[in-house]
């Protein structure tokens, strides 16, 4: 643990780049939903915090002296708060391209706290208890500092069980989880259900991000709340991809637009018609952490917009700056968090996977769960494990071929193979995939 002059000094220069910076924007809101102010030291860093999260929840994104002295005035807070202590923050101003360690550091060091205070509390009556008592005390005291929710009710089996009935004998199949409007996914998963964690996986270019895409659209279509946490692809070409398949204009002609028809212009206005005013959220930044997906998901569900979470894709997640090194270890960990969020948020979390090498080595490519690249635990976490395979992925016929006319040989059948199922069946699903828009359909051999 840093000393306490470390993290004070650390505390300072978070604050004083807030205040520097004048402004609440993207760079700097991640604090307000990572950190609180009982995280700082002192009573004046946490009341300067306590300010500036006030702003960020009021919207207000840019403030000057005269709004924060106003501040001060209306809250009492002009003796703590003083001009030495707001220049002594301004001259200690840290770095914007340290912010997220200042976070780390900073919620590490109020962790470690609360972890101590908690032992530390337990040790003063320890000799008073019984032992059992005791034990107990400890583990609710873990479980709260975990966050987890320990006076929640139990169910009473016979009314979950009257449910379950009653669901039966109602004589139909119902889809009672969020659509993928594929009829053959659907009626296997019955929906994606709320709570699950699905695992798609497959080998680069095969198709996994567009059929992410695809299902994507399909649910915000239904007028439902989907976010997108891109790893590896801007927003721009995300979005160019879900306009093309909706359109059917072939993304190559986004990149040259003499190619469009007036007809494919029509269809693009149309495609954007159709998205303008959906719930579709997209984290693009790339290196986003395991955490910030976390509280990036909790602040949307407390507003009432998600309905499903995809990310792509789990291995590019870094996990925090106080991670083990070992990557085996640290996926496992992703995937443990991921399927405990997908629980807490009630919503399907879709995490696309990359696949190891090891597949290009057998003489059947068709992908199985011991491909998946640092699998560790993913195989237990997951409820659902989905590969994506292509023969032609391995048979490029064309692949010497003019790579100007091969933009056009586009359309591809793809499988899905749904490898595991822990509450219902497995099987694979053909589709045909349209590469030049992006677009997958299943398919029916008649």
């Amino acid at each position: 643990m840093e000393n306490n002059q470390n993290i004070i000094e650390i505390e300072e220069a978070l604050l004083g780049l807030i205040l520097t910076n004048n402004k609440i924007d993207e760079n700097i809101s991640n604090v307000f939903v990572y950190l609180d102010f009982d995280y700082f030291s002192n009573k004046p860093n946490q009341e300067m915090f306590k300010m500036f999260k006030y702003f960020y929840e009021n919207n207000i994104k840019e403030f000057d002296l005269a709004i924060i002295n106003n501040y001060l005035i209306k809250n009492s807070l002009t003796k703590i708060i003083n001009n030495q202590y707001l220049n002594h923050l301004l001259n200690n101003a840290g770095y914007l391209q340290s912010v997220n360690y200042y976070q780390d550091v900073i919620n590490e060091n109020a962790t470690k706290n609360r972890l101590k205070n908690a032992l530390e509390s337990s040790l003063k009556v320890v000799n008073n208890n019984p032992s059992n008592l005791m034990i107990e005390k400890i583990r609710n005291d873990l479980f709260k500092l975990e966050g987890r929710n320990i006076n929640s009710d139990f169910l009473l089996a016979s009314e979950v069980a009257k449910k379950v009935v009653d669901d039966v004998l109602s004589g139909e199949k119902l889809i009672k989880g969020l659509k993928t409007r594929f009829h053959t996914l659907d009626g296997i998963t019955a929906g994606l259900q709320k709570g699950d964690l699905i695992i798609l996986a497959a080998r680069p270019s095969v198709g996994k991000t567009a059929f992410a895409l695809n299902i994507a659209m399909n649910v915000i279509l239904q007028n439902k709340s989907v976010v997108f946490f891109s790893l590896e692809m801007p927003a721009e070409q995300l979005m160019q991809r879900m306009i093309a398949s909706i359109a059917s204009v072939n993304n190559y002609h986004f990149k040259e637009p003499s190619r469009l028809t007036k007809d494919e212009q029509s269809q693009i206005i149309y495609a954007y018609n159709q998205l303008k005013d959906k719930k579709f959220f997209i984290d693009d930044s790339g290196s986003i952490r395991l955490n910030e997906i976390i509280w990036k998901t909790k602040r949307l569900k407390e507003k009432g917009e998600l309905d499903l979470v995809i990310i792509d894709y789990m291995q590019l997640i870094p996990l925090d700056a106080y991670s083990s090194g070992n990557r085996q270890q640290e996926v496992s960990k992703i995937s443990r968090s991921l399927k405990q969020l997908a629980r807490e948020l009630e919503v399907p979390i879709i995490a696309l996977s990359q696949l190891n090498r090891r597949v290009e080595e057998r003489e059947s490519k068709r992908p199985m769960m011991s491909d998946l690249r640092e699998s560790g635990s993913i195989e237990q976490d997951a409820d659902i494990i989905a590969f994506l395979y292509r023969e032609d992925y391995y048979n490029k016929d064309t692949k010497d071929d003019d790579e100007e006319a091969n933009k056009f040989k586009h359309q591809h059948l793809t499988e899905l193979n749904i490898a595991k199922h822990r509450n219902g069946s497995i099987g694979t699903i053909q589709f045909t995939f349209d590469s030049a828009i992006g677009k997958f359909k299943e398919f029916h051999n008649e």
